[in-house]
């Protein structure tokens, strides 16, 4: 159990390039309806903590995957 909660928690390059993405993604789109809602600080700052939300989720998902294949 604990080497199973160990690897979900660690860090690997996929990660931080999943994590990468989010946060660029999310603050382009944010920034992007920022200017729609007459607030662009608000959406670059809601884009960037969803992106980082989102990729996290993403990299656990992945890693659960990939260890019921095993």
């Amino acid at each position: 159990m604990e080497r199973k909660l160990k690897e979900l928690l660690s860090v690997t390059d996929d990660d931080i390039r999943y994590l990468a993405y989010g946060i660029g993604s999310g603050t382009t789109i944010g920034l992007i309806l920022g200017f729609f809602i007459s607030n662009p600080p608000l959406g670059f700052s809601l884009g960037g903590v969803l992106g980082i939300i989102v990729s996290g989720i993403y990299s656990i998902y992945k890693k659960l995957v990939e260890s019921k294949k095993d």
